[in-house]
C-alpha cells in the first residue's frame, strides 16, 4: 500500500459525510488541524509538533522522521498531502476536516495526545486564568468549541454531539498541570451522553462515558455544562465550569 494510498484509506474511513458551506480557515485553525492529524496519523506525520512553515502559497508542515508534509492553499481552500515518495494528494476542502479536528477523541490515551498537543487552542477561552467555582485543583482556564460556544448562546436545553469543553488545570499557581474535559459523544439528555476525562500532576482523577463522579457534579448544569449564568456552583458567568 502506498502512502498516499494509506492516507486515502483512512480518510474515507473516519471523513462524515457532512455538507457544509467551505469556509476559509485561519492560521490557528489550520495548525490545530494539523495538530490533530498528527494525533491520527503518526505514522505519516512524525514528529508531532512540526513548526508550520510558509512558502509557495501553502501554510504547511513537513516532517523530518517520515519525510511527509501536509499543507493548506488559502486559495482554493484545500488540504494536501505530499508523501514521502513524492505522489501529491489532494485531500478536499478543509472545511469537514476543521470539523472533525474540533471534536476531542473518546479515548484516555488519544485524548492525553489531543490534550497534549493543546489541539484546542483555536477555541473561545477565558481571557485569564481564575479560580475554579468549584472542584478542580484550584486555577483554571476554560476552552470551549464552536459547537457548545453556539448552543450555549443559543439557549439549548440539550447540547448537540460534538459539543466539547476542556478545562486547563493550574493548581495553586500559573503553570498548567492538567486538564479536565467533557465531550458530548451520544444524542439524548442524559449524563451518560458526554465523554469525562481528567488529569493532574500526570494521575488520571476521573475518565469514561458517562463517569457518575463527573455527571453529578455537572447535572446542576444545563446539560451538565456548567458554563452560562450561575454555573454549577457559584454565578460565575460564562466561566462557570
Amino acid at each position: 500500500m502506498t502512502r498516499c494510498t494509506r492516507m486515502s484509506a483512512y480518510l474515507v474511513a473516519i471523513l462524515p459525510f457532512l455538507t457544509l458551506p467551505s469556509m476559509a480557515a485561519t492560521d490557528g485553525e489550520v495548525d490545530d488541524l494539523f495538530a490533530w492529524a498528527e494525533i491520527n496519523l503518526p505514522q505519516l506525520l512524525s514528529p508531532a509538533g512540526t513548526p508550520s512553515q510558509v512558502s509557495g502559497g501553502y501554510r504547511y508542515r513537513y516532517y523530518s522522521g517520515t519525510h511527509d508534509a501536509i499543507g493548506y492553499r488559502a486559495d482554493d481552500n484545500q488540504i494536501y498531502y505530499l508523501g514521502a515518495d513524492g505522489a501529491l494528494l489532494r485531500l478536499g476542502d478543509i472545511t469537514p476536516y476543521l470539523e472533525l479536528a474540533r471534536v476531542p477523541p473518546g479515548t484516555a490515551a488519544e485524548m492525553k495526545a489531543y490534550l497534549d498537543a493543546r489541539a484546542y487552542s483555536s477555541w473561545s477561552a477565558d481571557p485569564a486564568i481564575r479560580p475554579s467555582a468549584s472542584v478542580h485543583f484550584g486555577n483554571v482556564r476554560t476552552w470551549t468549541n464552536p459547537t457548545l460556544k453556539t448552543s450555549l448562546a443559543t439557549g439549548n436545553l440539550v447540547h448537540p454531539v460534538g459539543s466539547a469543553a476542556i478545562k486547563e488545570l493550574f493548581g495553586g499557581g500559573t503553570q498548567r498541570r492538567g486538564w479536565a474535559a467533557m465531550v458530548r459523544t451520544r444524542a439524548g439528555s442524559g449524563g451518560d451522553g458526554w465523554y469525562w476525562y481528567e488529569i493532574f500532576d500526570g494521575q488520571l482523577v476521573g475518565e469514561g462515558q458517562g463517569t457518575a463522579q463527573c455527571a453529578s457534579c455537572h447535572s446542576a448544569g444545563t446539560d451538565f455544562s456548567c458554563q452560562g449564568p450561575g454555573g454549577c456552583t457559584t454565578p460565575v458567568g460564562m466561566a462557570g465550569w
